[in-house]
């Protein structure tokens, strides 16, 4: 098994394929769509999600499936190295419920959150390279991601593997992030 920490912070571009399957007459029967990931990309976020059991073959088809769901496909896939217990951090920084969607790989393992409940948050699917900018500039989570891509045309869309925000951060966001999450539900 590998370490996550083994993976060199990065930027890999991604696209979205379309396939149609058409009968004689033109119609769509089935429409598919699935994200095209070079394969030094592929084997770096398998390294990435092997401690949690899940590599790109199970979580690629989870994603082409989240992303025509949500209407749009993300300008940035952020793939954190850990699961952060700072769900209630990252949903604090929404300032639309479109601007960004948040997941964490033991919730693709298996859909229960385990603990307290509430999930981990270990991916964040941003929808336009602004939104990640103001992430960046608000959110220490952020900060590495917006780092790696800020140069990147808007036309790309990216796989991004940031760095583990500062440690001292990390610990004193956690210690309260539960309950700035259970407030934010009751809202």
């Amino acid at each position: 098994m590998s370490s996550p920490l083994t993976v060199v912070p990065a930027a890999y571009p991604f696209r979205p394929l379309l396939t149609l399957i058409r009968d004689e007459e033109g119609r769509v029967l089935k429409r598919t769509v699935t994200l095209e990931l070079a394969q030094e990309a592929r084997e770096t976020f398998n390294r990435l999600l092997d401690p949690f059991a899940l590599s790109w073959d199970v979580l690629g088809p989870q994603l082409n499936e989240t992303f025509p769901d949500l209407g749009v496909w993300p300008w940035a896939v952020v793939a954190f190295r850990k699961e952060f217990r700072l769900m209630g951090h990252a949903c604090s920084l929404r300032k639309s419920p479109l601007d960004y969607s948040l997941s964490s790989y033991s919730l693709c393992a298996d859909p229960k959150p385990q603990g307290s409940g509430i999930p981990r948050v270990s991916l964040a699917l941003i929808q336009r390279k602004e939104v990640l900018e103001d992430l960046g500039q608000r959110s220490l989570l952020f900060k590495g991601a917006w780092d790696l891509v800020r140069d990147a045309g808007n036309q790309t869309r990216w796989l991004v593997l940031p760095p583990d925000p500062p440690e001292p951060w990390l610990e004193s966001l956690s210690k309260e992030d539960d309950r700035l999450y259970r407030t934010m539900l009751k809202g």
